[in-house]
């Protein structure tokens, strides 16, 4: 009997050990290194980021583009639209930012292909791709963000089909910004079931077939421009940053 229970509390004790390196992981100062080994492998790091440093590990919730949720003291947003920054993110170190519900790039200089480990941030509401140079299909992980309510893709070199897959999960978007890319096949009938869509841009892209009968059911869509240009939408007022949905 005495033997079992030591055997217990060894087993509890090594599973209680496992647990403490996922907690580190999302811990502030994870978060801060992770930024400043990202930042360190940019071709261009703009003034900005100098507040991004090692000798600042204790203070990221006062670095620049970055906020953080006030309970948990770690990073909810990253807004780094504008900034002339010039590298990928391939060594972009997603895994520790659990709490991020926005991720702004947009406008800047970014090349390679989006990472799948962006399908890891089950949080993010707010994803900001648009006006950079990624090229590429789009990762099938980016399916598990099913809280996304604004997507902005436009403007980049992206290819290849979008899958019905992808849609799927994605029910809560009200802002689907696709348009000038190189995505090819036929426009997802899926987009149909974006129940509380109101802003959707496909134009300017290798689409064959016709518009889906599915997306003309969308009641809420207040912008829906496929093949044509469509006007901008005011920000909204609790964003990161300065994105415009309808050109992100």
């Amino acid at each position: 009997m005495a033997a079992s229970q030591k055997l217990y509390a060894a087993l509890f004790h090594v599973l209680l050990l496992s647990l403490f390196p996922l907690k580190a992981k999302s811990s502030a100062r994870t978060q801060a290194e992770a930024l400043v080994q990202w930042r360190d492998t940019l071709s261009s790091s703009p003034p900005p980021l100098t507040s991004w440093s090692r000798s600042n590990l204790h203070n990221l919730c006062t670095w620049t583009a970055v906020s953080c949720n006030l309970t948990s003291r770690t990073v909810s947003g990253i807004n780094l639209s504008s900034l002339n920054i010039t590298g990928t993110l391939a060594r972009f170190n997603f895994t520790p930012f659990t709490d991020l519900t926005r991720f702004d790039i947009q406008n800047n200089s970014v090349s390679g292909t989006i990472p799948s480990a962006i399908g890891s941030l089950s949080k993010l509401t707010y994803l900001a791709l648009a006006g950079n140079k990624l090229s590429g299909e789009l990762p099938l992980s980016l399916s598990k963000l099913s809280k996304l309510t604004d997507m902005g893709l436009s403007e980049n070199s992206l290819s290849g089909k979008i899958s019905p897959t992808l849609i799927a999960n994605w029910t809560e978007l009200t802002s689907l910004q696709v348009q000038n890319n190189l995505f090819s096949g036929n426009i997802p009938p899926e987009i149909g079931k974006l129940t509380r869509l109101q802003y959707l841009s496909l134009f300017n892209n290798n689409f064959s077939g016709s518009i889906p009968p599915e997306i003309g059911k969308l009641e809420g869509v207040i912008k829906s421009r496929p093949f044509k240009k469509p006007a901008f939408r005011p920000a909204p007022t609790n964003t990161v940053g300065s994105h415009k949905a309808s050109n992100p």
